[in-house]
């Protein structure tokens, strides 16, 4: 039934094709990694590959079309349930519509996002209304909108905006979709809107509703009642649920066009609650709530290649389960196995990277130079070796700061000096030492060792070894 390819292959070929740069691409396959890591923190600071820079250019002002992404996701979407539905031809499973409204929480002050972030139910920060597609196992973000504040379309007007996006292929059929919405959605703007479009609807509805008999909805004692909600031409089923997640039960009321009876449509009502299982994991494995980009153009593409993260670990389930069928998938593991199969040479890249900073910094604790031994020459040893710039030194009582002015004086002997890169720990008293200015050696004075190193290595509280002129003149006063 299915081509060779596999569907999170297929999609991510498609999505590449949108890049046609080769640096976007490069720049694409290292957000992609940050996303599928799966801890919800796909910041560009934590990239090692690329430049947090080079990623933040990427999203806000490279020159790609992001609505042909978006269209690419949307075409596979819809392969994939009509590809689900050729299996089942006899029983073909009811396409349910989800819409709600999630706010991805902001603090401070948001000056190219001004008409974007706004203050709705306590919230401050970004609201996305959303459209979620569910048919037996299949979940599909399809599209989402910008809330805008007061004055702007409400959430049930750009919920009706939502819906003439989903192809009039995927509305036809025996069985009729069926959506889903909560009481923010209650309006009778709203469902008139849906029952026009050939939709069945089950909303949540607040117990103050009026009906047309001026009682209440609280006021209702028989679950599967028939009413009318004053602003409806339209004969409402009323249900209802308790929620016993605080102290007190909390009641919760569900209408539909449907004469589903009470206990059916409160079981109904409860299907709602896949867009929020939604929420959470693409909030919590994809990090879209984490966006932290200076304008629309990066905040939005942020969105849709965080949705895209989502569908690719999705599709990857339906072809290869990782758990048992009819439960929650581990978000975590899918975006792992994800990870490895489509961009392994990043992850390839940045473990290196990784590894030569470990090595780095071992390599600049530890001495190199396991044999080296302690060495105190005597002054006629140094005469020996030094010829005749060899100088007689007397012992001097000195401190660090001393120290400092000593050494640059003394090494001219070698045609070299030593100059000291931080200094944390004073310099004793000693007789005349004997430094080997050589490359990657250990020193020592009496008490303290210093590593002679190059400038290359990021040596902490050491002596660090520079070129200079062949001195002439003498050893120190």
């Amino acid at each position: 039934m299915y081509p060779k390819e596999r569907r999170p292959r297929r999609l991510y070929s498609d999505i590449l094709r949108c890049f046609s740069r080769k640096q976007h691409r490069e720049s694409f396959e290292v957000f992609l990694d940050l996303l599928l890591d799966g801890s919800g923190r796909p910041l560009p600071e934590r990239a090692t590959v690329k430049s947090p820079a080079a990623l933040s250019r990427f999203l806000n002002h490279a020159a790609w079309n992001t609505r042909q992404l978006c269209r690419v996701m949307r075409r596979h979407a819809q392969e994939t349930l009509q590809d689900f539905w050729r299996q089942q031809p006899h029983q073909r499973p009811r396409l349910d519509l989800l819409v709600d409204l999630t706010s991805l929480e902001k603090t401070g002050k948001f000056s190219e996002l001004a008409d974007w972030v706004h203050t709705f139910n306590s919230v401050h920060g970004v609201h996305l209304v959303v459209l979620y597609l569910c048919c037996g196992e299949l979940r599909l973000p399809w599209a989402f909108q910008v809330w805008r504040g007061k004055g702007s379309p409400s959430p049930a007007q750009l919920a009706l905006k939502l819906l003439r996006t989903v192809p009039a292929a995927l509305l036809a059929g025996k069985r009729r979709p069926r959506l889903h919405a909560d009481g923010g959605f209650e309006s009778a703007q709203f469902i008139q809107g849906v029952l026009s479009r050939g939709l069945d609807i089950v909303v949540g509805v607040r117990c103050t509703r009026k009906l047309e008999d001026s009682r209440q909805m609280r006021d209702l004692i028989v679950r599967g009642s028939l009413v009318k909600p004053s602003g409806l031409d339209q004969t409402m089923c009323v249900s209802w649920v308790w929620l016993y997640r605080n102290k007190e039960p909390e009641q919760r009321f569900v209408m539909s066009n449907l004469n589903l009876g009470g206990k059916y449509l409160a079981r109904l009502g409860r299907r709602r609650w896949r867009i929020e299982a939604f929420f959470k994991t693409v909030k919590g494995r994809f990090g879209l709530e984490r966006f932290a980009q200076h304008s629309n153009q990066g905040v939005m593409r942020w969105w849709c290649l965080s949705g895209m993260a989502f569908l690719l670990c999705h599709f990857q389930n339906l072809d290869l389960p990782v758990e048992v069928p009819g439960t929650w998938p581990d978000w975590g593991r899918l975006a792992r196995t994800v990870r490895f199969s489509f961009v392994p040479e990043v992850r390839r890249r940045a473990l290196q990277l990784e590894l030569q900073a470990l090595d780095t910094f071992q390599h600049a604790l530890t001495p190199l130079d396991t044999q080296t031994a302690r060495c105190q020459v005597s002054q006629v040893a140094g005469r020996r070796m030094l010829g005749h710039q060899a100088h007689s030194f007397r012992s001097a009582r000195t401190n660090g700061a001393g120290a400092r002015n000593t050494l640059p004086r003394l090494a001219p002997c070698f045609g070299r000096y030593l100059t000291v890169s931080s200094w944390s720990i004073p310099i004793r008293a000693c007789s005349m030492p004997f430094l080997l200015a050589t490359k990657h050696t250990t020193a020592y004075w009496p008490g303290v060792r210093f590593q002679v190193t190059s400038s290359a290595w990021p040596v902490v509280s050491t002596w660090a070894k520079t070129e200079c002129p062949k001195s002439t003149g003498g050893g120190p006063d």
